[in-house]
């Protein structure tokens, strides 16, 4: 199966959404009161206090999914590296987490100089374990002390940012003239990037969301907006991009869906969706995908 060739497209919410899907045809979904007034509850300091005491199973949660699709993934971030021109040197990545999944196992195997940067003390003592050379320090994206860099990526990590203008903020002053800021989501976004967007955007958390009835990790698909419900990763989506537009130093340049698929053997496909993988049977020519939502922006 890894030897067949994957094609790599840009694809539309429409054609892609397993969420919006899933809403459309109810299948496993619920809605529920949405009981959140995260603006409210959380400052930068208990933002800080509750990442720092994250467990470590947490941050690595992602891991096991992530490695049925783990080949689709690297020819995504290798096809978005080629097609820009990426810098190959003296890259910065902010929110690695515990496992250095970036780092590890997607990054272009050229690309040298990687500082990982994670904001839990728990997670980069166990990042150093398991990536003994990697480099890895302690540090927030609401803080960047660095100047001229290359390139500042993340891979799902800014989709924990409350204030987004801010950490955007801190990636435009970090940035070298002409470095670029790539960020690839794979994973739900998290409930309190996105209330905080609507909230931004409405004057208030939505009221209502929806849920995978059997999940109890994390499993807000969708929230109401008016009276429209709006996946996780459509809010997301408009988050990163508006706290880039309002940078003027800042250009966005992508901010799409990327499919990576390929043919397999046998009659069912298999789809990763930030995180959901769902097998659908039968079909007449099965196939692998994945999804990332990719966001790049370079500083003029």
């Amino acid at each position: 199966m890894g030897g067949e060739e994957i094609e790599i497209k840009v694809v539309s919410p429409q054609e892609v959404d397993f969420y919006a899907a899933l809403l459309r045809k109810k299948l496993g979904v619920v809605p529920v009161a949405l009981d959140i007034n995260i603006m409210d509850a959380f400052d930068h300091q208990a933002i800080k206090n509750y990442f720092e005491s994250e467990g470590i199973d947490a941050t690595a949660i992602f891991e096991k999914t992530r490695k049925n699709v783990q080949g689709l993934l690297q020819a995504i971030v290798a096809h978005v590296w080629d097609a820009y021109s990426l810098p190959r040197n003296g890259v910065i990545e902010y929110g690695s987490g515990a496992t250095g999944y970036f780092y590890a196992r997607l990054k272009p195997e050229d690309v040298a100089n990687w500082l990982q940067v994670e904001i839990n003390p728990k997670a980069v003592e166990e990042n150093r374990r398991r990536n003994p050379t990697a480099r890895v320090v302690e540090g927030s994206y609401y803080n960047i002390p660095y100047r001229e860099v290359p390139v500042i990526c993340g891979l799902s990590s800014f989709d924990t940012a409350l204030f987004m203008g801010k950490a955007i903020h801190q990636v435009a002053e970090a940035l070298a003239p002409g470095g670029y800021f790539l960020h690839l989501q794979d994973v739900r976004p998290g409930v309190g990037c996105i209330s905080a967007h609507v909230k931004r955007k409405t004057g208030k958390v939505p009221e209502r969301a929806y849920i995978f009835e059997k999940e109890t990790r994390d499993p807000i698909i969708a929230m109401c907006i008016g009276d429209e419900p709006v996946t996780v990763n459509e809010i997301f989506r408009s988050a990163i991009s508006e706290g880039i537009k309002a940078i003027p130093g800042l250009e966005l340049l992508v901010n799409d869906y990327v499919q990576a698929m390929r043919t397999i053997p046998g009659s069912e496909t298999q789809g990763y969706f930030f995180n959901s993988y769902y097998r659908i049977s039968p079909v007449t020519h099965a196939h692998q995908n994945a999804v990332m939502l990719v966001t790049l922006a370079r500083k003029r």
